[in-house]
């Protein structure tokens, strides 16, 4: 948002300072201007929350070993962080409205939590914020997709495919917001990467890919 790069290590984006976690990645990075605080949150594998605020150093929030943190945004409409991930490879979502430094569960008490959310999306407008979180497959159940307006509470749309879902961005065109999700292919089954649409977050269009041999893993912010 402010024209910088970070470097996604476990060490000090600065200089000098490095932090071992027993092999643990480190799998997103988000910025955020909070209460005229600039703050940086990391978030990965082992339930690893890291804090940066202004130019100090990084500081050691929390850790779950039995939880992996694939992603994490903030809503500045909503003043929360949002984390998504998995616990003992079940859905998880993290939320923190005091600029990370406590975090409660969200209850998704009406959705199979059986499936790993790998990425999450935040749109804020001049009146309201549309959260949108993608993730895995089960044998149950097609590749999940969440829809939220407070990060509290919870909806599941219909993705129709089996494919797993990687990433999620919003973007504008023509004055328009779209969201476009990316996954997995599956050479089992001659099924192509898949490329979901929407203009709403709700309703899913899918758009053949002409990727046979590899899935997309990531789109361009």
């Amino acid at each position: 948002n402010d024209d910088k790069i970070f470097s996604l290590q476990s060490s000090d984006m600065r200089k000098g300072n490095t932090y071992s976690f027993e092999n643990n990645a480190l799998n997103s990075i988000t910025s955020a201007n909070v209460l005229n605080d600039q703050i940086m949150l990391a978030v990965g594998d082992g339930g690893l929350i890291l804090k940066k605020k202004n130019n100090g150093d990084w500081n050691f929030i929390k850790a779950s070993k039995n939880e992996r943190l694939n992603d994490v945004v903030y809503s500045s409409q909503l003043g929360k962080f949002i984390i998504v991930g998995s616990r003992n490879g079940n859905t998880l979502i993290k939320i923190s409205d005091d600029d990370g430094k406590n975090w409660n569960d969200v209850v998704l008490s009406s959705i199979d939590n059986d499936r790993i959310l790998n990425s999450i999306t935040s749109y804020d407008s001049s009146d309201s914020t549309i959260l949108i979180a993608v993730g895995d497959s089960s044998p149950n159940n097609n590749s999940i997709i969440l829809y939220s307006s407070d990060g509290e509470n919870w909806s599941e749309y219909n993705s129709n495919t089996d494919n797993n879902l990687n990433d999620i961005v919003f973007k504008k065109i023509n004055e328009q917001i779209v969201y476009v999700a990316v996954g997995d292919n599956d050479a089992v089954n001659n099924e192509d990467a898949v490329i979901l649409y929407s203009t709403d977050g709700q309703s899913w269009t899918e758009y053949s890919s002409n990727i046979y041999d590899n899935s997309l893993n990531g789109i361009g912010r």
